[in-house]
């Protein structure tokens, strides 16, 4: 991060005394006349993994592009609602969408590493973009691929295209491109989905790692993913074309245990969905 962005960051940094690292206050997502999610308010809490479940079609996706500003690149998107970030609403006027980004890293469903860049240059990519000195890059990449679980596994062909390497690995290499610009919350839209089972697990053990020092939300459509691994979960359900509202919100054993709502029992038992 420049020394610009790094200031503009502290300048928006305010503390939030309910402990949520990240807040959701009647949030409605637009593609242009169609809600993808409406009305949704709620806590993500800090150093916890949350995940988001519901069935296809209920705005999961949507809603976690909105926590960094990604949802707004689509053409004719907005955003009505707040999404506080330690406090600061991410979609005042005076924030700077790339700033967000940086504090809040997003792990997409298929590994992206960048085709023609080396296993070092995908993680110091970032880095070096946000103003690194190149004194500095060697440890930062070193840093990230260590915290990712893959510094052991690539240590000794760093130069060699990341599309090289396997899926499971690709995708923890996307994980240590996000850490190495060094986020405060790290976004995950079904990062296990094109992995094998030995794979999965793998990445299930890094967020767990990686929540000690990250606040972590995932979207998942595996019901034992959500079980395993979040603290907290949260249930989406569009019904009658109204875009996808919260249902139901609490810690992850009560939802699979004890749900408040008929409609979230009948989820998570696989009776629709």
């Amino acid at each position: 991060m420049t020394a610009e962005a790094r200031q503009l960051a502290d300048t928006q940094r305010l503390p939030d005394a309910t402990g949520a690292a990240v807040r959701v206050l009647g949030l409605t997502a637009w593609y242009g006349p169609v809600a993808g999610v409406r009305d949704v308010s709620l806590d993500f809490a800090a150093n916890r993994i949350t995940a988001i479940i519901g069935p296809s079609g209920c705005g999961k996706s949507t809603l976690l592009r909105c926590l960094n500003r990604m949802h707004e690149v689509v053409k004719h998107a907005r955003v009505d609602g707040q999404v506080l970030l330690d406090g600061r609403d991410i979609y005042a006027a005076d924030v700077d969408a790339a700033v967000v980004r940086e504090r809040v890293g997003m792990v997409f469903q298929r590994p992206n590493p960048f085709p023609t860049m080396s296993i070092w240059d995908n993680v110091g990519v970032g880095p070096r973009l946000a103003g690194a000195h190149s004194s500095e890059l060697s440890d930062i990449s070193e840093w990230a691929l260590k915290k990712a679980g893959l510094w052991n596994e690539v240590s000794d062909k760093l130069r060699t295209p990341a599309i090289a390497l396997s899926g499971g690995q690709q995708q923890r290499l996307c994980i240590a491109r996000c850490i190495a610009v060094r986020p405060e919350v790290i976004l995950m839209d079904e990062p296990c989905s094109a992995l094998d089972p030995v794979a999965t697990i793998r990445i299930e053990d890094l967020m767990r790692e990686l929540a000690r020092e990250y606040t972590v939300i995932i979207v998942t459509h595996n019901m034992h993913q959500a079980a395993r691994v979040s603290d907290f979960t949260a249930f989406l359900l569009a019904e009658d074309g109204q875009g996808g509202q919260l249902v139901e919100y609490a810690d992850t054993d009560t939802i699979f245990t004890g749900p408040g709502d008929q409609r979230t029992e009948s989820y998570v038992t696989g009776r629709f969905g």
